[in-house]
């Protein structure tokens, strides 16, 4: 998720100021005299937005075997349950999913030739395909296919999406501001609509959905929804833990925007879920901020009006990941800079133990990840433009670390945009410019599965997931 139009009025006025100065010296070149001051570039007047109905704050929906729909019910806005203390917790009931909601229909891309030999399980992608040209989809590839397949609607552009990798249950959100779960053999289930409902063909502010992650037990789901138009914040606008077989979600944080009596940008705060703690009782969360990002953790998971649940370790981070425990937080990529550190945070005090010094190393250290031999992570050799894997240890005497993986750079070109560890930790799918590969941390290359993702545009892949062991292998296959 970015912060796009956050940026849009501030970059708006720098471009009609940029503007006015380009006049003037046309003007003085055109005239042959000289320029007084003319005083300072009008300021940009506001974007027009377009009137739009309010949004439908979430009411999560999930399919039942009444006929009949059931009308939402909620806790009126600072009210609390009998007996609890805090903020409200938002309980609305469920309905059916409303009827036409399309069942999932693979639309395959024969590749001759070509199979996903190596594949050690099903490997999902979010990425944005050429029919319809430019969509966002969830498409799959099998271990031994022949061709990458579609598994959402291709009229529902799909902003977000999750696997949990025990059975494959799949939550993808829409940019319509639908939540959406697939079960395994089961039509899609809507979960919760935040979406405008406005005349057809009126453009809306319409609030975004991301941040899906399913919990460790599959039982209970998180998502962020934020707003647009960042002045005009909804009480819609959060992080959000749901829990669709109880029929349940709370709100964990707001999100802060631009005050429009008195505009702060150090108001601006956005919240997105990383990923759950290995026993299912906090989260790690990226904190967007105005122009940088952070990475902290909410613990316990539940209100709080202070934010005194919101772990803050010391430092800005862009990434963050769980130690096998759950008692530590790896922390990398630290934001705008050239280099970064790689760094250890204790989960119950927040203190950081320095592994790697960016700057003595003269490498920025990104996506660490622990895995069974050991702690694996990226770094960026900015002069050379390359990007290695390496596995470390916290020792007696420091930190050691060494070369793993293949033995040339993952990338052909610039750094890796991501890279996704399966569950086992033996093997990782690398994704670059314009480039997927399958590595293994052994250094044995798995093949290159650029080939099968002809259907995708590739500049524009955003999210790689993987599936569970032993998936379904489609009969043209066999």
């Amino acid at each position: 998720m970015g912060l796009n139009n956050l940026f849009l009025e501030r970059d708006m006025g720098k471009w009609r100021s940029s503007t006015w100065f380009l006049l003037a010296v046309l003007g003085l070149f055109l005239n042959g005299c000289t320029v007084t001051n003319t005083g300072p570039a009008p300021s940009p007047s506001p974007i027009p937005v377009m009137s739009s109905p309010e949004p439908v704050l979430p009411s999560p929906i999930l399919a039942t075997s009444s006929p009949e729909p059931i009308q939402p019910s909620r806790t009126p806005i600072g009210a609390s349950p009998q007996g609890a203390e805090g903020p409200a917790i938002e309980r609305p009931t469920f309905t059916p999913s409303p009827p036409g909601v399309p069942t999932v229909t693979p639309t395959p891309t024969i590749q001759p030739g070509l199979r996903a030999e190596t594949l050690p399980r099903p490997l999902y992608f979010l990425a944005a395909g050429r029919q319809p040209l430019g969509v966002k989809q969830v498409w799959r590839l099998d271990p031994g296919a022949s061709e990458i397949v579609a598994v959402t609607p291709a009229e529902m552009a799909v902003s977000s999406a999750a696997i949990w990798p025990g059975d494959g249950r799949l939550a993808y959100a829409t940019e319509a501001g639908q939540l959406y779960a697939v079960w395994p053999g089961e039509a899609p289930r809507l979960l919760v609509d935040v979406g405008p409902s406005g005349e057809e063909g009126v453009i809306a502010d319409r609030p975004t959905i991301s941040g899906l992650v399913w919990s460790p037990d599959g039982e209970r789901l998180s998502y962020s929804v934020w707003s647009q138009e960042y002045s005009e914040a909804d009480e819609a606008d959060g992080l959000w833990l749901l829990t669709p077989a109880e029929g349940s979600q709370i709100k964990l944080l707001d999100n802060r925007y631009l005050d429009p009596e008195a505009p702060n940008v150090l108001d601006v705060r956005v919240a997105r879920p990383l990923a759950w703690s290995p026993d299912g009782k906090a989260l790690l969360v990226q904190m967007i901020y105005w122009e940088w990002t952070d990475v902290m953790w909410l613990e316990p998971l539940a209100p709080a009006a202070d934010d005194s649940n919101l772990q803050d370790p010391q430092g800005l981070w862009v990434d963050g990941s769980w130690g096998a425990d759950g008692r530590s937080v790896w922390l990398s990529g630290r934001d705008r800079a050239i280099v970064s550190d790689l760094a250890r945070a204790e989960r119950d005090q927040a203190e950081v133990t320095l592994l790697l010094d960016g700057d003595r190393e003269a490498l920025a250290f990104y996506r660490a990840q622990e895995l069974p031999e050991g702690l694996a992570f990226l770094a960026l050799d900015g002069l050379a433009n390359e990007t290695r894997l390496y596995l470390g240890r916290e020792t007696a005497t420091g930190f050691a670390y060494e070369a793993a993986g293949p033995a040339d750079p993952l990338c052909s070109q610039g750094p890796v945009w991501d890279i996704a560890w399966d569950p086992t930790g033996q093997w990782a799918v690398v994704s670059c410019q314009g480039e997927v590969r399958l590595i293994s941390l052994e250094g044995t290359d798995g093949e290159n599965l650029t080939p099968f993702l002809e259907p995708l545009l590739m500049r524009e892949q955003s999210a790689m997931f993987w599936g569970p062991k032993g998936g379904a292998v489609r009969d043209e296959d066999s």
